[in-house]
This record gives C-alpha cells, sequence and structure tokens, in this order.
C-alpha cells in the first residue's frame, strides 16, 4: 500500500495500465459497494454525513478497499487506487 500511495503522490503509473483498464475497476468496485449498501455510498463523498454513521462508513470504506484485492487484475487496481489517491 506505501508503493501505490507514493506513487500516486508523483503522479505516475507504474504500471503501464491503461486508464480505461483502471477506469474499468473503479467501476467494478462502485458496483459491488452500491449492490451492497444502495444510496449509503454516497457517505463516502461527505465527511459531515459519514460522522453521523461512522459504523456504516467504516464498514463501507473496508468493504470498499477489499474489493479492490480481490479484482483479478492487480495492476489494474493498484492503478485505480492510485488515481482514487491522487485527487
Amino acid at each position: 500500500m506505501n508503493l501505490i500511495l507514493t506513487s500516486s503522490l508523483e503522479n505516475r503509473n507504474t504500471g503501464h495500465v491503461p486508464a480505461q483498464e483502471a477506469y474499468r475497476v473503479l467501476e467494478n468496485v462502485y458496483r459491488k459497494v452500491s449492490a451492497k449498501y444502495g444510496d449509503k455510498v454516497t457517505l463516502l463523498s461527505d465527511l459531515n454525513k459519514g460522522a453521523e454513521d461512522p459504523v456504516i462508513t467504516c464498514r463501507i470504506v473496508g468493504d470498499f478497499y477489499e474489493y479492490f484485492t480481490q479484482e483479478p487484475d492487480k495492476a489494474a487496481a493498484a492503478e485505480a487506487l492510485r488515481m482514487i489517491l491522487s485527487q
């Protein structure tokens, strides 16, 4: 995880993964999280709302990262995380 964070700060694609492959991973992860949590997924985009329901927010975040580890294309999953963390 530290290597992913470091490379996100450097704004580089270390695996030469096409952006469309990283976006595909993001779509897959978002679909899974949305299927499980529905509208509560919006808790991740608003810190104040997330603080109102910290237990669910924590579960969503945990599942969010777990779904990345389940992706078969590890390079694309890492690039997708780099994209998110560099925002």
